[in-house]
């Protein structure tokens, strides 16, 4: 086995929200107070259990914070502190490998304590006795799933739906609690989907995330928002530290085979290649473009942004908002975004709180296409 140690914590004395380290950057930038303590006191617990029971490898601390994160949860649920890492993955999910094997990684995985402990309440700690007869923490955590009838492979590609159910699509996620607080998933690619086909590529590490989008053209006339999560489930690369990757190619297209994943409420399909090496999960949401800008009348202080209806853009374009008056000479020139709001494909004017009170023509100026509105602003 591995060296064991005698393990004692130090712990701050207060948690203020004022510390700050030697290089003066704030320490608590989440959690402070009694609750930081709380959590503190359950995470370092559990490393100094660790260190002390089942051994100091070190190598692979990913799985030793992933564990001392998920004993947060158990100890004290309705603390969020570890949303602060899970925030990081779900923003980047594709620098956040679950084989990354150093600390932050760990804490960002944390929640996957729930989708190992769900298949067997007993497996983590299984984990650590194979780590305690010598095994390397990955090698440990892929044994104790075979000794359970399943495999690390398995849990992963089951638990990764859990990553899409978040923010405004989290009022139900299994395994992130707190889930409609989290951000929702970033895109390493947001495409606009033109027939015949449109694909996105890359590579993924061995148990690597990566989240692509495409706006599909629906059935029905709207979009459909078309998200795709994709994994390498590589368990030879994680215990052997190869270190390999696999390349992966997403298509969506217009005449989709029949072993392509249907995209639902249009004629589309969504095909990923290596399909043996991957696993995937595919969601359709069918968007909508509103009749008219939203909230009308807008209240500067009371709205976070005027909503303006976009047709034929992806999530993520610039947009330019052109404010016409009687009172300007001439028109006073914004930057705005194109975003989903719910369902909504709109583009979003947060600077409409810098307009003083009246009606004004709004022009909205995305790529070659323009419109114009009529809007109610109100201080």
């Amino acid at each position: 086995g591995w060296d064991r140690y005698t393990a004692f914590i130090e712990i701050d004395n207060d948690f203020s929200a004022e510390d700050r380290n030697r290089y003066d950057s704030l320490v608590y930038t989440r959690t402070n107070g009694v609750e930081a303590l709380r959590v503190t006191c359950a995470h370092e617990l559990h490393h100094a259990i660790q260190v002390g029971t089942y051994g100091y490898t070190g190598v692979e601390f990913m799985v030793y914070e992933l564990t001392s994160t998920w004993m947060e949860q158990i100890v004290y649920p309705e603390i969020y502190d570890w949303h602060l890492h899970t925030s990081a993955l779900l923003r980047q999910p594709w620098l956040y490998a679950f084989s990354r094997d150093d600390a932050f990684a760990g804490y960002a995985w944390g929640w996957f304590g729930w989708p190992l402990h769900e298949r067997s309440d007993t497996l983590l700690r299984h984990v650590w006795t194979r780590i305690s007869s010598g095994e390397r923490p990955f090698t440990a955590m892929v044994g104790a799933c075979r000794d359970v009838g399943t495999t690390l492979s398995e849990i992963f590609c089951d638990a990764m739906p859990s990553l899409y159910a978040t923010g405004t699509r989290g009022a139900q996620n299994r395994h992130l609690a707190g889930a409609a607080q989290l951000p929702e998933i970033g895109y390493s690619a947001d495409e606009l989907a033109r027939p015949p086909s449109s694909s996105a590529g890359g590579t993924l590490p061995a148990f690597g995330i990566n989240a692509l989008r495409f706006m599909i053209p629906g059935s029905g006339g709207s979009p459909i928002s078309t998200s795709i999560l994709i994994t390498a489930p590589d368990e030879a690369s994680l215990t052997n530290r190869q270190g390999s990757s696999t390349e992966y190619n997403v298509l969506a297209t217009a005449s989709p085979l029949a072993t392509d994943q249907t995209v639902q409420g249009s004629t589309w399909g969504i095909r990923i290649d290596p399909s043996d090496r991957t696993c995937s999960h595919v969601s359709g949401l069918r968007t909508a473009i509103p009749s008219g800008p939203y909230p009308q009348p807008y209240v500067s202080g009371q709205h976070d942004a005027l909503r303006f209806p976009i047709a034929n853009a992806r999530p993520g374009e610039k947009a330019i908002v052109r404010v016409r008056s009687s009172a300007f000479g001439q028109p006073a020139l914004y930057n705005a975004v194109v975003e989903l709001d719910d369902d909504r494909l709109v583009v979003a004017w947060h600077d409409a709180r810098l307009i003083g009170t009246g009606i004004y023509l709004v022009e909205i100026e995305n790529g070659s296409e323009t419109s114009t509105h009529k809007v109610v602003i109100r201080r």
